[in-house]
């Protein structure tokens, strides 16, 4: 199955004892999760919830911030999904970089400082109004995540499922013989061929290859 999600592309291989055609099932789960959690879909519930349009988070944004929050805390900072204004500001969203001045910049941080947390009723809480979230850094991932539950649900148990280079590999292929990922050999011309510098068996478990 071939499609794209997140702004970027995704590719399945799956082996179905029923010989089922998932590609609706894969749509409808990731186009879900577009209209939650992408910051590349105008209307998103993410793009509303960082204007303070609404506070009302889906069980797809809620998880995603609970599960950010316990890497945070897991990384002692270090991973951090209150940056979004910071992100912006430094060019690597949807506008040219122009270097932040120092005041600017201290302004952005105490806007990525503020607490952020989901109360009991699936509702925001933000300590600054200015706090804008950004899941780049786990979104893909986590749909990756949804996508293997699903197919496991559906009794399938060989798969290789890849959004963007967050891949997950689980079982093999029918001659018992594990999935193989390729990993692309780095190039500073973007005009040339991927070369594959090396491939890695892939047997449950995950890997990142984008980067």
């Amino acid at each position: 199955l071939y499609g794209t999600a997140q702004g970027t592309y995704y590719s399945i291989s799956y082996y179905d004892p029923e010989h089922r055609e998932l590609q609706p099932q894969v749509d409808s789960l990731l186009d879900a999760f577009d209209q939650s959690a992408s910051l590349w879909v105008d209307n998103s519930l993410l793009r509303r919830v960082n204007a303070n349009e609404t506070d009302s988070l889906d069980a797809i944004l809620a998880a995603l911030l609970v599960r950010s929050n316990e890497i945070n805390e897991y990384t002692d900072g270090a991973f951090d999904v209150r940056i979004g204004r910071l992100v912006q500001a430094w060019g690597f969203s949807f506008k040219t970089c122009e270097e932040p001045d120092s005041a600017t910049l201290a302004t952005l941080l105490e806007a990525a400082r503020g607490a952020v947390v989901v109360d009991s009723g699936g509702r925001l809480n933000k300590e600054h109004p200015d706090t804008e979230l950004d899941f780049n850094a786990i979104a893909q991932g986590y749909s990756v995540d949804m996508l293997a539950a699903m197919f496991d649900s559906l009794g399938v148990h060989d798969y290789l499922i890849d959004v963007g280079g967050e891949v997950i590999g689980r079982g093999g292929k029918p001659d018992g013989s594990p999935w193989r990922v390729g990993i692309e050999k780095p190039s500073s011309d973007s005009a040339s061929a991927p070369e594959v510098q090396t491939a890695i068996a892939l047997r449950d478990c995950s890997v990142v290859t984008s980067g």
